[in-house]
């Protein structure tokens, strides 16, 4: 087992945290014989220590970071490993399986970069979430199955009627409400478990390009709007209106972090204006700032690091 230290009484963030990822180990011992790489100490003196990414490359889908950042594991002293998602378990033991599976292999040397790549990290909107919708899944199930046995239209009569709000209202209660920085998100979730030992590095695309992109390599967009210039024009102001009306109700933020579970109507939307929410990147990157600060937490743009590579590099 690993040794962990676990929250300051006065962080009720991290409380939440530890509530919801009650395997993670919370600001754990990292052992002194490791340079670069955070590795945390276990009980263990023959077992190998888990040596934990010092650095983690968020981005998204259609950004063409990956093409960008090519070059960075191939720098001396850095090591690219591949790995499950930080926060992308499926259950409550996830998180120790997550630090524990680093434990495994050759070991980490003192001068290694250790460097993990993840595009779903940079956010975590319902259909890519991770454990942040966790809470809200739990009450969700349950409630479902009672209220189907009882016969009637489900969808119709107790779906949005009972259902949907109760795991809203568990997802809130686990989370916490409190807004940017004082939340359960993943960036939380990563500082309880990191501290200051982690950096991020987020390479973002111009959200108007991305979302161009995005429309023509999904099929259903131009099936359903149109294979045109027209089409795309129609999908993205009927997607940009029902985002603005969800802000208009709730906030951006909660409708990038929760939009299909916050009503029917953002229900009913196509695709829950996912490439929309994709593109909005202010609200995921405020608390990836809000856990790492500016010193842990770099932001390239994309265009930067394809037209001008050596000196973006810098």
């Amino acid at each position: 087992s690993m040794l962990k230290t676990g929250c300051a009484q006065s962080d009720a963030t991290c409380a939440l945290v530890s509530a919801l990822e009650p395997t993670l180990p919370i600001h754990p011992n990292f052992t002194s014989a490791h340079g670069r790489t955070p590795c945390v100490a276990t009980r263990s003196s023959s077992a190998l220590p888990a040596c934990i990414p010092a650095v983690h490359i968020i981005s998204g889908w259609h950004m063409f970071a990956h093409e960008a950042l090519l070059w960075l594991p191939q720098l001396g002293g850095v090591e690219l490993r591949s790995s499950q998602c930080f926060d992308d378990w499926a259950d409550d033991e996830g998180a120790k399986r997550w630090v524990s599976s680093f434990a495994t292999g050759k070991p980490v040397g003192a001068e290694t970069l250790l460097i993990a790549k993840c595009d779903k990290l940079l956010g975590w909107y319902p259909a890519f979430a991770g454990r942040y919708t966790s809470a809200w899944s739990k009450a969700y199930g349950p409630c479902k199955e009672r209220e189907v046995a009882k016969g009637g239209d489900y969808y119709r009569n107790r779906m949005w009627q009972v259902c949907r709000p109760l795991a809203l209202a568990a997802h809130d209660k686990a989370v916490g409400i409190g807004g940017t920085g004082r939340e359960a998100t993943p960036p939380l979730v990563m500082r309880a478990l990191y501290g200051t030992r982690v950096k991020i590095i987020s390479a973002l695309r111009s959200p108007v390009d991305r979302l161009e992109t995005a429309f023509w390599v999904h099929r259903h967009y131009p099936s359903k709007y149109g294979k045109s210039a027209a089409g795309l024009h129609a999908y993205t102001q009927e997607q940009t209106s029902a985002f603005t009306k969800c802000e208009a109700r709730y906030s951006t933020r909660r409708c990038a972090f929760l939009f299909e579970l916050l009503d029917e109507a953002n229900s009913d939307v196509f695709f829950h204006c996912d490439q929309i929410i994709r593109g909005l990147y202010a609200p995921f990157i405020e608390d990836w700032l809000a856990a790492f600060g500016r010193q842990g937490v770099l932001v390239l743009r994309v265009e930067d690091l394809l037209d001008r590579p050596l000196e973006a590099r810098q």
